[in-house]
């Protein structure tokens, strides 16, 4: 199941995207050498509020059978092979690394202590583990979300900053707690763009 919860505005990075990364998928063995049929599903739930929006779209997915989902958020762009890549790990959640799209551009993956930020880099390959990141690009099986029951993405709220978080960290505290890691893919990061004023990719320089 492909999932994006929306407003209701959709960049044009992202529908052209879907639809050669679809083809590329359907066409192309994800390790060479299989032959089984596949299918995709797909949703778009308009709303509000996107924890309930992600919560529908990841229940539709159980009430079909589908052993994933990949959450992509409607401002993000990506190559054809993002899902043939992420797919290939076999890792239970593989999550693109992309930056922010306000200054500094700070990347959205935390380190596996979430004490700072993951940066991809040049050098950067394969996986590294984190403590969690951002859904725009988050492929995650089924098995995640059956052992993590609702509300999945509800916010929570820290006292001391008075601020809110967004929706991936309870999800992915919880996912940790039932003893799933979640893994960044830089090699797929490498391949994203987040849309804002202009696109914020892996190898964006800012100036202060």
């Amino acid at each position: 199941m492909i999932g994006t919860p929306t407003a209701g505005m959709i960049h044009a990075d992202y529908t052209t995207s879907l639809t050669k990364m679809l083809l590329f998928f359907l066409q192309t063995p994800i390790l060479g050498n299989e032959k089984e049929h596949r299918e995709v599903m797909f949703t778009m739930m308009v709303g509000a509020s996107i924890g309930q929006n992600r919560d529908i779209i990841v229940e539709g997915a159980l009430e079909n059978d589908c052993t994933h989902v990949l959450f992509i958020d409607d401002d993000v762009g990506f190559d054809q092979d993002c899902l043939n890549i992420a797919a290939m790990r076999r890792m239970p959640i593989v999550i693109g690394n992309y930056r922010r799209k306000v200054f500094p551009g700070l990347f959205t993956a935390r380190n596996h202590d979430n004490t700072e930020s993951i940066i991809t880099s040049e050098s950067s390959t394969s996986l590294e583990k984190c403590s969690f990141g951002g859904f725009g690009f988050a492929l995650i099986e089924r098995q995640v979300f059956e052992a993590v029951p609702m509300p999945r993405f509800l916010h929570t709220y820290d006292a001391a900053s008075k601020t809110y978080s967004t929706e991936d960290l309870p999800f992915y505290t919880a996912a940790s707690k039932a003893g799933f890691q979640t893994w960044v893919d830089h090699d797929l990061s490498k391949k994203l763009r987040h849309n804002g004023n202009f696109q914020y990719t892996w190898d964006t320089e800012f100036e202060s």
